[in-house]
């Protein structure tokens, strides 16, 4: 049998408990653009950049838990300084301090972008 032969990502999606305050959190907090809503259906795609792969958001029971540890998604941004600092002023703290450069040096060097995760 042949190896699968990854091309890319197409979509992420993730289950959330409550598609209001995901919503708030994605396009608020985050200011993720909405690539298209289905609210009957309770999914909701958002754009990541410019390519067509996106994140997506559906609703499901799940019971109320703390944040998990899982699943993770790295966001590539021009300074995650500077986007870290920008998620502290919107209240998002435990996001903030998750910033990690995705090169050596200061993050004032040009780059091609940094990453965020949470």
């Amino acid at each position: 049998m042949a190896d699968l032969e990854v091309l890319g990502v197409d979509n992420i999606m993730l289950a959330v408990g409550d598609l209001v305050q995901a919503r708030r959190f994605y396009e608020s907090t985050l200011g993720l653009p909405v690539k298209f809503a289905v609210p009957q259906a309770g999914v909701v795609g958002y754009r990541l950049g410019g390519e067509e792969p996106g994140l997506m958001i559906r609703v499901q029971a799940l019971p109320p838990s703390p944040p998990r540890d899982t699943p993770r998604v790295w966001l590539e941004v021009r300074d995650a300084r500077a986007a870290a600092a920008a998620l502290r002023a919107k209240g998002s703290a435990s996001w903030a301090s998750q910033w990690k450069s995705s090169r050596a040096g200061p993050s004032s060097w040009p780059t091609r972008g940094e990453t965020f995760s949470g």
